[in-house]
C-alpha cells in the first residue's frame, strides 16, 4: 500500500476543489433531508422544551447558562457545556424556532456540513489528490453511525466539538507552514478553537493529543518548537476550563453513575477495563457494518466481561488492530494516523480512563468514523494499484459504498421520527437493553394512553424482568414505582371488570418492591452523608400509593360477597 495515492502528477484547478465542496454539501443535504421530519426525541425534548434558560437572550439567562451545568434545573451534573446551550438559545430565541424542530435540524445539518468540508480539507492535505480526499469526506458524511449526532438535536454538542477539533488541527498545520505574524494569528486561532471546543463538549480536550499525534506520525527535525507553541496557545483554554468547572461545581453534589446505565462504573478495575476493550471491538464492528443501530445499550445488553468466546473475539480484534498500528507506522503513515486518530478521539468516552455515564453510545463515533473512512479509501486505492484496474476504478467503487451507506442513513433517519419509532427500533436492535423497553413504554403512553396502555405494560414487564435479579442498590426504585402506578391506573380503567383485581395485585407487588429499593437508596444516602436516616417525600408518596392500591384491592375482594348478599 502506497503512503499516499498517486496524485496523477497534475494539480487540479481550484475550480475542481470548489465543485467538490458543493457536491459534498449536496450529498449531505440529500442524505439528511428527511431528518427535518424528526421531532424532539430523547434528551432533545428537555433541552428545547424544559430548559427555561434558552427562552430569552437576557442577562439573567446568560448567567444561569454560565453558572450551572448542562441538565440544570432538573439536576446538576458533571457536564458543563455552556456554548452548546447557547447555540440552542440562538435557535429558540434569536431565530425564533421555539418548539419547532426543523430550525434546530437545519443548524445541526449546517454544522455537520462544515465538518464534512473540514474533513475534505484534512484528507486533501494527507492524500494529495482531490479524488481520494473527496471519497473520504463523502464516506464520512453519510455514515449511518453519525445519525445520533446529526439527526438527534441533542447531538449538537458532538457537532460543535467536531468543528473545534478539526479546525484546530488544520489551523495548527497552517501555523507550522507560516512565520511571523501569520503564524501568531494561526496559533491564536488554535487557542480560540480549543477554548470553544472544551465548553461545547468534554471530548474536545483531545485536541492537544490529535495535534501531537500528527507530529508523531510525520515527525521532522525542528518541528518541536511549533508543537510547543501550539501547546502554549491551548493552555489558556484548559486553565479556563479548569477554573470555570471548579467554580460551577463547587459545593455541588452530583449523583453517581447508575449501574444500569454503565455497569463498568461498579465493576472491578480489570473487569471494567476488559469490558471497555470489548466495547471498543463493538464500536469497530459497528463502523465497519452499521446495519443494526440503537439509541440505547444499557444493562444487560452489554454484560461485563466474563471470559466468554464473544468477549475474547472482541478483545482479540482490538489487539490485532493494536499490532497493525505498529506495522502501519513504518509502512503507511496515513493509515497509521487514521487508526490512531480514531482511537484518540474515542478515548475520552471509551471508559478506559474513567467510567462515564453510559457504557456505549453511537454518538461517540462521530469523529472516529473519519479514521474508518480514511482506511476504506486507502484500501480501495491499494487494491486498484495491485490490479489492472485504472485509477478511477477505486473512486467509482467508493461512490457505490457511499450510495449504500447513504441509503442506510436515510432509513435510519426515519427511526428518529418520534419516540415511538426510535424506541421501537432500539427494542429490535437491543432487545436486552432494559431502558429500550422502558423508553418504548413511556413513548406509547405519551402517544395515546387509553389505546396503548396494555402494550406499554408488556414493555414495562420486559424491561423490569431484565433488572429484577439485581440487588436493590443497583436496580433503581423509580422503574418499579412508575410501573406500579401504571398497573394501578389500568386497574382503575377496568374497575367494573373482574380482571382489575389482578392489575391491583401486580401494582401492589411492584410498589412494595419499589419501596424496599427506595429504603435501601435512602440508607445508602444517609450513610454517605453521615446523617441520620430520614423519611423522604418519595417514601411518603409511595406509602400513600400502596395504601390506596390495597384499599382498591380490598374493595374488589369484597365484591363477590356483596353481590351474593344482593342476590
Amino acid at each position: 500500500m502506497a503512503t499516499r495515492p498517486d496524485p496523477g502528477g497534475v494539480r487540479p484547478p481550484v475550480l475542481y476543489y470548489w465543485l467538490a465542496c458543493l457536491l459534498l454539501c449536496a450529498i449531505a443535504l440529500v442524505v439528511y433531508s428527511n431528518s427535518f421530519q424528526s421531532g424532539l426525541v430523547l434528551d432533545s425534548r428537555y433541552f428545547v422544551l424544559e430548559d427555561s434558560r434558552i427562552r430569552l437572550p437576557t442577562q439573567q439567562n446568560l448567567a444561569l447558562i454560565l453558572n450551572h451545568t448542562l441538565w440544570w434545573p432538573r439536576a446538576e451534573s458533571g457536564l458543563y457545556r455552556p456554548i452548546t446551550t447557547l447555540s440552542l438559545l440562538f435557535n429558540y430565541a434569536i431565530l425564533g424556532n421555539s418548539d419547532h424542530p426543523a430550525g434546530y435540524h437545519w443548524i445541526n445539518l449546517f454544522l455537520h456540513t462544515v465538518n464534512v468540508l473540514l474533513v475534505f480539507a484534512l484528507a486533501r492535505r494527507l492524500m494529495g489528490d482531490l479524488r481520494p480526499a473527496f471519497l473520504v469526506a463523502a464516506l464520512w458524511a453519510v455514515h449511518p453511525a453519525l445519525t445520533e449526532s446529526v439527526t438527534n438535536i441533542a447531538g449538537r454538542a458532538d457537532l460543535l466539538a467536531g468543528v473545534a477539533i478539526l479546525s484546530a488541527l488544520l489551523m495548527y498545520l497552517k501555523s507550522a507552514e507560516a512565520s511571523g505574524w501569520p503564524r501568531v494569528a494561526w496559533l491564536v486561532g488554535v487557542g480560540a478553537a480549543t477554548t470553544a471546543g472544551v465548553f461545547c463538549k468534554e471530548n474536545a480536550a483531545a485536541i492537544p493529543a490529535v495535534i501531537a499525534l500528527y507530529e508523531l506520525t510525520w515527525w521532522k527535525p525542528g518541528r518541536w518548537r511549533g508543537l510547543l507553541l501550539s501547546m502554549a496557545a491551548m493552555s489558556p483554554a484548559f486553565l479556563a476550563m479548569w477554573w470555570t468547572r471548579s467554580r460551577v461545581h463547587a459545593g455541588l453534589t452530583t449523583d453517581g453513575i447508575p449501574f444500569v446505565d454503565n455497569p463498568i462504573a461498579a465493576a472491578g478495575f480489570w473487569t471494567g477495563r476488559l469490558t471497555a476493550i470489548k466495547v471498543l471491538g463493538k464500536y469497530l464492528a459497528l463502523l465497519i457494518w452499521p446495519a443494526h443501530l440503537s439509541a440505547d445499550y444499557s444493562y444487560p445488553q452489554i454484560p461485563l466481561a466474563n471470559g466468554s468466546p464473544a468477549d475474547w473475539s472482541y478483545c482479540l480484534l482490538v489487539a490485532a488492530l493494536g499490532f497493525a498500528l505498529i506495522f502501519l507506522y513504518r509502512r503507511n503513515k496515513i493509515a497509521f494516523f487514521a487508526v490512531a486518530f480514531a482511537f484518540v478521539t474515542l478515548l475520552p468516552t471509551s471508559n478506559l480512563i474513567i467510567p462515564i455515564g453510559t457504557i456505549m453510545a453511537e454518538r461517540f463515533l462521530y469523529l472516529p468514523a473519519i479514521g474508518v473512512s480514511l482506511c476504506v479509501t486507502l484500501i480501495l486505492y491499494s487494491l486498484a494499484s495491485r490490479t489492472f484496474l485504472g485509477y478511477w476504478a477505486p473512486f467509482f467503487a467508493g461512490l457505490l459504498i457511499v450510495a449504500a451507506l447513504g441509503a442506510r442513513t436515510w432509513a435510519r433517519n426515519a427511526d428518529w421520527l418520534d419516540d415511538v419509532t426510535l424506541w421501537s427500533a432500539a427494542v429490535r436492535t437491543s432487545p436486552l437493553s432494559f431502558k429500550s423497553h422502558i423508553g418504548l413504554a413511556k413513548a406509547l403512553l405519551a402517544q395515546d394512553r387509553d389505546l396503548t396502555i396494555d402494550r406499554a405494560l408488556a414493555e414495562e414487564e420486559q424491561g423490569l424482568a431484565l433488572i429484577d435479579s439485581l440487588p436493590a442498590a443497583l436496580s433503581g426504585s423509580d422503574f418499579y414505582i412508575r410501573a406500579g402506578m401504571l398497573y394501578a391506573d389500568r386497574g382503575d380503567m377496568l374497575r367494573a371488570q373482574p380482571e382489575s383485581a389482578s392489575k391491583y395485585k401486580r401494582a401492589r407487588e411492584l410498589l412494595l418492591r419499589g419501596r424496599s429499593i427506595l429504603h435501601a437508596e435512602e440508607r445508602d444516602e444517609s450513610a454517605n452523608s453521615n446523617q441520620a436516616s430520614f423519611r423522604s417525600d418519595s417514601d411518603v408518596f409511595v406509602d400513600r400509593l400502596i395504601f390506596e392500591t390495597e384499599r382498591k384491592l380490598a374493595v374488589k375482594d369484597e365484591e363477590p360477597a356483596n353481590n351474593a348478599k344482593q342476590d
